[in-house]
C-alpha cells in the first residue's frame, strides 16, 4: 500500500475499499518519479528470495509486487486486509507460482509459525494501529533466520506538498493536519530492532516531476486533500482547496519548470 495517509478505520476503508486511489498513486510514481530505476526492485532486493521460497506479502493489496516476486522465483502468499484489493489480486490457479491469496490481519496472520521463508511489509505497518504487535506477528512467521523487509515513508517524505497543502487549505478556510500522522517511519527503527536479530535501514531518494497542475492534482487527490481537522461529512472542503491548490501548483511550474516533490522511502531488512 503506497501513500502518506494513515488514520482511522473509516480512512482506510475509503482508501482501500477498491483499488482506484492506490493505482493512481503507484502510476503517479511509475510516470513521475525522478529516478528511473524500479522502487519495487529495489525493495524486493532486500529479501535475497532464492528460487520457490515461500515469500508472504503481507498488505498485498492487488498484487503490485507478485511479478517482481515471480522473476526471482518466490512462492508467494498474499494477504490483505480488503476484500476489495484482494479480489483485483491474480488468483491462486492464474499463476504457478502464487500459493495462496486472502483476507487477513498483520496484527493476527492467518499463518502458522515458522512457515515462511521471507516476509515483506510494504507500505503497510503505517496504517496497523498495534505496530508492537505487527512486528512480532511478522517475526512469528518468519523461520529461524528467515529474512523481512519492512517499507514505509520517511518522516520528511513530500514535505514540499504538504506544505503546499498547508498554505491551500489555510487560504481556504482550513486547518490543516499537523505534519506528523504516519505510525511508522525511520523513527520507530528502535521498535523493529528491538524484535530482530538483524535491524538494517536503507534509503531510496527520489522526487516526483509533475509536469502540469492537472498531473500533481490527480496525486494531492487521493488522499493529502483531506488531511483538515474536522473535514466535512460531504467532502465540500475539496473544491475550495483544489482552487487554491491549482494557483499555487501553477506558479511552482511557472517557476521551475515543474513542481519538484522530494520523496524518501525506507527499507528495513530484518532476520530472525
Amino acid at each position: 500500500m503506497t501513500g502518506q495517509t494513515g488514520g482511522n478505520a473509516a480512512q482506510l476503508h475509503e482508501q482501500y475499499s477498491d483499488t482506484s486511489r492506490l493505482k493512481t498513486r503507484i502510476e503517479a510514481h511509475r510516470r513521475f518519479s525522478e529516478r528511473a530505476d524500479s522502487f519495487v526492485a529495489w525493495v524486493v532486493d532486500g529479501l535475497d528470495v532464492g528460487s520457490d521460497e515461500l515469500v508472504l506479502d503481507a498488505g498485498c493489496g492487488y498484487g503490485a509486487c507478485f511479478d517482481e516476486l515471480r522473476r526471482r522465483g518466490a512462492r508467494i502468499v498474499g494477504i490483505d486486509r480488503s476484500a476489495g484489493m484482494v479480489g483485483k489480486a491474480p488468483q491462486p490457479g492464474c499463476t504457478g507460482s502464487l500459493s495462496g491469496l486472502g483476507v487477513g490481519d498483520l496484527q493476527a496472520l492467518p499463518i502458522a509459525a515458522g512457515a515462511m521463508d521471507r516476509v515483506l511489509a510494504n507500505y503497510v505497518l503505517f496504517h496497523v494501529p498495534d505496530v508492537p504487535q505487527a512486528l512480532r506477528e511478522v517475526r512469528r512467521v518468519l523461520r529461524p533466520g528467515g529474512r523481512a523487509v519492512l517499507t514505509t515513508n520517511a518522516s520528511d517524505s513530500q514535505a514540499a506538498l504538504i506544505e503546499l497543502h498547508a498554505l491551500a487549505a489555510r487560504a481556504a478556510g482550513y486547518s490543516p493536519r499537523p505534519r506528523r500522522t504516519l505510525r511508522f517511519t525511520e523513527l520507530e527503527g528502535p521498535l523493529v530492532a528491538a524484535e530482530f536479530a538483524q535491524c538494517r535501514l536503507h534509503t531510496w531518494d527520489d522526487a516526483f516531476l509533475f509536469p502540469t497542475v492537472s498531473d500533481a492534482l490527480r496525486y494531492y487527490a487521493t488522499g493529502p486533500i483531506d488531511a483538515i481537522a474536522d473535514r466535512p461529512a460531504d467532502d465540500s472542503h475539496r473544491a475550495a482547496i483544489t482552487a487554491k491548490m491549482s494557483d499555487l501548483i501553477q506558479r511552482e511550474i511557472d517557476r521551475h519548470g515543474v513542481l519538484r516533490v522530494p520523496k524518501r522511502a525506507i527499507r528495513f531488512t530484518v532476520r530472525r
